[in-house]
């Protein structure tokens, strides 16, 4: 639900905070419950997870200095940046109505995923949410260091790529329309009449294939939103071989970090998994993973109970059943977690070394393309002529 900031008048005297509520009328009927006439009332709209992050960073840099939460908001309303103290003034505000730090965040950032509530929560009851903070934060910057590194290594085939369609509609625009009136049709090949079909179209049909292009993300984006959708869209993940392959590992992933994450904070399994099962985006793998708390429940063990899914390797899930022996787990779960993090970076890596090689190809094959529609209706020309 949405908060609102208010400000009116009661017996004390004037009085502002902020409220949840449903609706601008619901918060008019809670406020006027509690004895306080509104004066001035808006909705307040959700920050970005960016704003999170940036605000989480402050927060944490300041509990570090063995301050209690309250304080640490408290210091932030001295912030000349404006969203900060509003931010804070809202954070204190709800905390001193009772609500938890989690859905306190939960209405203020939009977009926030059930994982980094989960670990909030776990941090601010077990006044750990200065390490909390640390973990959800070293692992945003692992994601930042993953997807800094793929946009380096598609930087130059996007250049590349760029390039060689700017060349292709100069020569299909300018080119090609002299060379098509004085080469005999009877003579073309199949090849060469595709490719002279394409004579002075080269620039409206970028932008026929731009608008289809754009067309076609938004209605994916529009679509994405939608249950039905959704679920057609994991269900083909999770049927067509090798996209299959990859949906597993990522769920895989998904739970394993989670669980470690959880574990880091001193959480028992039982909670871990409840806490884990919420990170996994795959809701049909997710809907496997909810069968492992019940096997928990009923005395089975962990590796026996996430063998039970068919989402783990069978080296992943041996090492988890050492470390429930030798009473190791949380161990054991941090070096599979940091091994599956090794091998994502080599994997981009592989990728960075060969994206330019294939980008090199690439335009040598579009190179070649255009020297073939220049040359050969030059030759054809000549062959004419003599």
């Amino acid at each position: 639900m949405p908060d609102f900031h208010y400000r009116g008048l009661s017996i004390s005297g004037s009085v502002s905070g902020f409220i949840e509520a449903s609706s601008k009328k619901s918060a008019e009927s809670l406020l006027k419950a509690k004895g306080i006439k509104v004066v001035n009332l808006k909705v307040e709209r959700p920050y970005d997870i960016k704003t999170f992050w940036l605000f989480l960073s402050l927060i944490k840099s300041l509990l570090d200095q063995k301050i209690s939460l309250v304080d640490a908001l408290e210091i932030s309303l001295n912030q000349s940046n404006a969203k900060v103290k509003k931010i804070a003034n809202r954070t204190l505000s709800q905390l001193s109505e009772g609500q938890t730090l989690d859905v306190i965040f939960e209405n203020i950032f939009k977009g926030l995923d059930q994982k980094t509530l989960s670990l909030l929560k776990i941090g601010s009851e077990q006044s750990g949410l200065a390490h909390a903070a640390g973990i959800l934060l070293e692992e945003q910057k692992l994601k930042k260091d993953i997807n800094r590194e793929f946009n380096r290594a598609i930087a130059y085939p996007v250049f590349v790529l760029l390039f060689a369609v700017a060349a292709l509609i100069v020569v299909f625009d300018t080119v090609l329309p002299e060379f098509s009136q004085f080469i005999d049709i009877q003579n073309q090949t199949l090849l060469q009449k595709m490719i002279l079909s394409g004579a002075g179209r080269g620039y409206s049909t970028f932008l026929s294939a731009l608008w289809v292009s754009l067309f076609v993300g938004f209605s994916l984006l529009a679509l994405k939103k939608l249950h039905f959708s959704r679920k057609f869209f994991y269900y083909f993940m999770t049927t067509v071989p090798g996209l299959k392959l990859i949906s597993r590992k990522t769920s895989a992933y998904e739970y394993l970090n989670a669980i470690n994450l959880s574990m880091s904070l001193n959480v028992d399994l039982g909670l871990s998994v409840q806490m884990a099962e919420k990170a996994i985006t795959n809701p049909i793998h997710r809907e496997k993973i909810s069968n492992i708390k019940i096997l928990l429940l009923n005395g089975v063990n962990f590796s026996t109970a996430i063998r039970e899914t068919e989402l783990f390797e069978a080296m992943q899930i041996a090492k988890i059943e050492i470390g429930e022996k030798s009473k190791t787990l949380p161990e054991i779960v941090n070096s599979i977690v940091k091994d599956l993090i090794e091998k994502r970076r080599q994997r981009f890596a592989l990728f960075s070394q060969l994206i330019g090689p294939f980008a090199i190809i690439l335009l040598g094959i579009i190179i070649f393309l255009v020297a073939y529609v220049v040359v050969t209706p030059m030759m054809a020309l000549q062959n004419t002529i003599g």
